[in-house]
């Protein structure tokens, strides 16, 4: 019995050897796949051909088997509603169930379950569909559909196989990949969105306002000061022009007093005095500086000589005058006479006959 016992403790040892090797092979036999973009990895056997690159839009990856019966891709799409209901996790029972009844009503749709995958908090409801359409060369195509909403993302990972239906180790092989999913950060909630942008574009609103206004200022500013300075101009012109008309004007006041001046004060004081006067006048009303001084007796004596003098000026031109009045009617006369000689004479008065 002991030697049974002992060949069975052998065997036993063997066969849990041969079983963590399998093991330890299966797991070293494939590759997790990072997508940035979807916060999530996702691992596939080494044996599948795998893709991340260059690929159709909104398709992250995309991984197909040797014989190329059997093709997985990962799609990401968001859109208003998406966005609305964020997560599946904040989801009931009863509202996974309205969407699942909502896609079976679709032709192509022919069964659908609820499916959690993951632990503790990151557990995540999958929709599984399974969907069966023929393409327009009569080829039938069977697909597998899992779809969760996680962070705003509607995420779909869906396998398809031509011609034949997937096979069990097909589907373990789908729910393999299903199962190693794992999300980098899972919310609940949407973030609360900064509002950085619009903080950025009212200050660049703000500075163009500011600089606008400081340009217009300035132009209005500006044109002011030269406004100023043409009328200051203007007026200095003016001012220039109207203190030129009289040469003296524009003179000291010190300088313009009659005690040092030995002038008249300005050229108004000439015109007022001199124009239209004769030599004896002008000689007369020389400035009183320039003339030397004398005595009282002689002023009195001066005086009535320049008085006498004028007097027989005046005589005198009055008979010239007369003599000259005299000449012109006689004139007037004659040749009057001569070119009225032979004519009747006008009835009418001439006023100008006695000139």
């Amino acid at each position: 019995m002991k030697i049974y016992r002992r060949v069975f403790s052998t065997v036993l040892c063997i066969l849990m050897c041969i079983i963590c090797m399998f093991c330890a092979g299966a797991e070293g036999n494939t590759t997790s796949y990072e997508l940035e973009a979807l916060g999530m990895t996702i691992d596939f056997p080494n044996t599948m051909s795998v893709k991340t690159q260059d690929l159709a839009e909104g398709i992250h990856l995309e991984a197909t088997t040797q014989d190329g019966q059997l093709t997985i891709s990962v799609t990401m799409e968001i859109t208003p509603k998406s966005e609305e209901i964020y997560s599946f996790t904040q989801l009931t029972e009863e509202d996974l169930q309205d969407y699942r009844e909502k896609m079976l009503t679709e032709e192509e749709y022919i069964e659908g379950n609820i499916t959690r995958r993951g632990e503790g908090k990151d557990t995540i409801p999958y929709l599984d569909f399974y969907c069966k359409s023929t393409t327009q060369m009569n080829v039938n195509v069977y697909r597998r559909q899992s779809v969760t909403l996680i962070n705003g993302m509607l995420i779909t990972i869906e396998s398809q196989s031509f011609g034949d239906d997937i096979n069990s180790d097909e589907l373990l092989l789908i729910e393999n990949a299903l199962q190693s999913i794992h999300f980098s950060n899972i919310r609940s909630t949407a973030p609360k969105k900064t509002n950085i942008g619009l903080i950025i574009t009212l200050i660049v609103v703000g500075l163009l306002v500011l600089a606008i206004a400081f340009v217009t200022l300035s132009y209005f500013m500006g044109k002011s000061s030269v406004k100023r300075k043409h009328e200051a101009s203007r007026e200095r012109r003016h001012k220039a022009q109207k203190n030129n008309y009289d040469v003296l004007r524009n003179a000291d006041e010190t300088n313009r007093r009659l005690d040092k001046i030995g002038g008249y004060k300005s050229s108004k004081d000439y015109f007022d005095s001199n124009f239209g006067a004769d030599e004896s006048d002008a000689i007369s009303s020389a400035p009183a500086e320039k003339r030397p001084r004398s005595t009282s007796s002689a002023g009195k004596h001066s005086s009535a000589g320049t008085a006498f003098t004028h007097m027989g000026y005046f005589f005198k031109n009055v008979k010239k005058e007369v003599s000259k009045n005299k000449k012109k009617s006689a004139k007037s006369s004659h040749r009057y006479a001569k070119n009225t000689k032979g004519r009747r004479q006008s009835r009418d008065y001439d006023v100008f006959r006695d000139r």
